[in-house]
């Protein structure tokens, strides 16, 4: 076969290779319901498109994690309340979120991060006792402890068993925080009263 009879049949092929890979390009729906992406992961072909539907009575936004010299296609959503976002993206881009299919659960681990907002928890100092003595917070949650002491303003300390906090002398009026960042239980005490002890539970 020649060169010239050739040709058009290789342009007719290249038509209908672009023809099959617009026509076949897919929309993804992903739900963001109860605080979580669902589907948590998606697996999707070069030049699909992803569209988040926000269904909770809350604002989420949809963010890319990736970073780095190698992190391909970045997308950024802006902070919605009940609007749809769509992200199309080149095949080049695509071919990186295919290979990285738990993206979207990572995206759903850095939401429920940044939605569930962080509490502070007040422990007072008085008659030489901590109130509550006993405690039960979420990680990324806060707790101050507060010398309100009636008895002759005895200056108190928050000091962990464990050394992973310590408070200066507290004297009345005086506050000290700390935020916990990992689940457990600690266990504290007051240095000049040895006797005045709490324990701190980190709940996931």
């Amino acid at each position: 076969m020649h060169w010239p009879t050739i040709q058009p049949l290789l342009a007719m092929l290249l038509v209908a290779i672009y023809l099959i890979q617009v026509t076949t390009a897919a929309e993804h729906i992903i739900n963001i319901q109860n605080f979580a992406f669902d589907p948590e992961a998606i697996t999707i072909a070069p030049g699909d498109s992803i569209l988040w539907i926000n269904n909770d009575n809350a604002i989420h936004t949809s963010t890319s994690d990736a970073a780095g010299s190698d992190a391909g296609h970045l997308w950024d959503s802006d902070t919605t309340d009940t609007t749809d976002t769509t992200d199309t993206t080149d095949p080049t881009s695509m071919q990186y979120l295919k290979s990285h299919p738990i993206l979207a659960a990572f995206l759903a681990m850095i939401l429920l991060v940044s939605l569930v907002k962080a509490e502070d928890h007040a422990v007072k100092m008085d008659l030489a006792q901590f109130h509550p003595p006993d405690i039960t917070i979420k990680i990324g949650d806060t707790v101050t402890w507060t010398n309100e002491e009636t008895l002759f303003g005895i200056p108190h300390t928050t000091t962990a068993d464990n050394r992973e906090w310590g408070s200066r002398f507290l004297f009345k009026g005086e506050k000290y925080s700390h935020t916990f960042s990992t689940a457990g239980t600690y266990h504290y005490r007051c240095l000049p009263n040895p006797f005045m002890t709490g324990n701190v539970i980190v709940e996931n």
